[in-house]
């Protein structure tokens, strides 16, 4: 199947989903489709703008074939004139633009006819031949997702109206919340959908929490898989959600109408990680050593020119490394990589630096917050406590380590687990796997004679001690209360020189 659009056109065998960005214009995008391919009539069109209002029964009078040819209806929003249509109106892009899709009264009505024709057909064949059989209408299937979707509440159709059944109650549809009539237009609109046809979904839906977002989405599918759907959207994890659905991605927009669109095709990563690279405006992107949700917010406060994106380990940022500069399709981005210091030698670093990977003036994230010219700024701008004496008691404790049993374990344990990793770097599968660590404790005691703050920060790897006792010499509650204040004073005057502090450090990465 084949559907053009400004610059090209799009061939899709399943479902596909377009990921866009607030500035290539994708409700244009969905128009333009729309308008290049709806002479087969085979498309239905969910705008991004709709509205949720409606009334039962406000459109009782008009005849079924009125409301069966009207496949868009449409509210201009600078005089509130309704207009019914079919394709001439999305020639004129002011008059779209100050348009919402308004036609969930007619979707409504058009169920509830059907559902009562068929039923009364039905009687009447039972009067004629003496048999019943109880038609399965559109409304069923409408409801039976509805139901599905929302369990502790039923729609069904009562008393020639359609209704709401919740526990001991009974309410009309109008008293729905927006979620849930958002829900119900959805559906209907998709089950109106021509046989085997297209639907075209500008923005899935504003108001569902993920978890039933996804679960409505994979009955509508299940439902209409005669058709083939298109979601073009910004949210990420709704486009991971769905399966069997190829990727696109808009690669160029040129202003008014003209876009380039490419397959998502390289395999080597996650897809959500590369949705992630699409998605963002910024050109530079820094991948960091983080749990996401945790270090890249600092990072993000000290690069502000980069995208940063938490990646779970070392090994997975220094192998992405490889791998993005060597695809061809690259995204229009610019890959740069941060991790911790740890035991790296000098050589190592030298050898990742050249392939874009930096790393941290300290052993890991948290030694950052204990550097003292670090400490000192928070101080002066929380506090304006006699600074020295609190940083030379901080200092003594952390000195402290050096005497701490389970210190020295973990520096042993770390420093074997680094060369161990460096050597794997370096196998190949021709070789004899071979694993050297020697002088360890040579290299222990010329750490532990470090008497330089920064220095010994360098190879410290005991966040633990960082988090539980180190802090108590500060006068702070705790980690996270310590980490907060930090992440505030970003939001302050002080940002800029803040900032500053930061990258007298940190590497430049250019």
């Amino acid at each position: 199947m084949e559907l053009k659009y400004n610059w090209g056109q799009l061939t899709i065998d399943n479902n596909c989903a377009i990921l866009w960005a607030n500035w290539t214009w994708k409700s244009s995008l969905s128009r333009n489709i729309l308008q290049l391919n709806n002479w087969t009539r085979n498309i239905q069109f969910i705008s991004a703008q709709r509205d949720l209002t409606f009334l039962q029964w406000s459109l009782k009078w008009s005849q079924d074939d009125s409301l069966e040819k009207n496949i868009f209806s449409f509210n201009n929003r600078k005089n509130w004139k309704l207009w019914f249509a079919n394709l001439w109106f999305f020639y004129e892009k002011d008059f779209y633009n100050n348009t919402i899709q308004d036609d969930f009264n007619e979707n409504l009505e058009k169920l509830f006819r059907e559902d009562i024709n068929l039923h009364s057909d039905a009687s009447r064949n039972h009067v004629d031949w003496k048999e019943f059989k109880r038609p399965i209408t559109k409304a069923d299937k409408v409801f039976g997702i509805w139901n599905n979707i929302f369990l502790d509440r039923k729609i069904k159709i009562v008393k020639w109206k359609i209704r709401v059944i919740y526990k001991d109650y009974e309410y009309d549809i109008e008293n729905l919340s927006d979620w849930e009539r958002s829900a119900l237009y959805l559906i209907t609109k998709c089950l109106y959908a021509p046989d085997n046809g297209i639907i075209i979904v500008d923005e899935w839906e504003s108001h569902l929490n993920p978890a039933l977002l996804y679960e409505l989405w994979d009955s509508i599918e299940k439902e209409r898989n005669d058709c083939r759907f298109i979601y073009i959207s910004h949210d990420i994890n709704f486009i991971t959600s769905r399966c069997n659905c190829q990727k696109l991605w808009i690669k160029n927009f040129v202003y008014p109408e003209q876009w380039e669109i490419e397959s998502i095709q390289n395999d080597e990563f996650p897809e959500d990680l590369i949705l992630q690279i699409i998605w963002t405006k910024k050109e530079k992107i820094l991948f960091v050593e983080s749990e996401k949700g945790g270090d890249e917010v600092l990072y993000q406060k000290i690069y502000t020119d980069f995208k940063i994106i938490p990646i779970w380990s070392c090994l997975d940022v220094i192998n992405f490394t490889k791998s993005l500069n060597k695809i061809s399709q690259n995204y229009n981005k610019k890959y740069f990589w941060l991790i911790d210091r740890d035991f790296r030698n000098k050589e190592n670093l030298e050898s990742l630096e050249k392939n874009k990977v930096f790393y941290l003036p300290v052993a890991e994230f948290e030694n950052l917050f204990f550097r003292k010219e670090v400490v000192e700024f928070i101080f002066n701008h929380l506090w304006n406590q006699n600074f020295e004496n609190k940083f030379l008691d901080m200092e003594k404790e952390i000195f402290n380590l050096k005497m701490d049993e389970q210190f020295k374990k973990d520096f042993f344990k770390n420093f074997v687990i680094q060369k161990f990793n460096e050597d794997l770097e370096r196998f190949k599968a021709n070789d004899n796997f071979s694993y050297t660590c020697n002088n360890i404790n040579d290299e222990w005691d010329n750490w532990i004679n470090k008497n330089d703050l920064n220095s010994f920060l360098e190879i410290l790897n005991a966040k633990w001690a960082l988090k539980w006792k180190v802090i108590n010499k500060l006068d702070l509650w705790n980690w996270k209360k310590y980490y907060e204040q930090v992440i505030n004073i970003f939001n302050t005057d002080n940002s800029e020189d803040f900032r500053k502090i930061f990258l007298s450090f940190m590497p430049s990465i250019i």
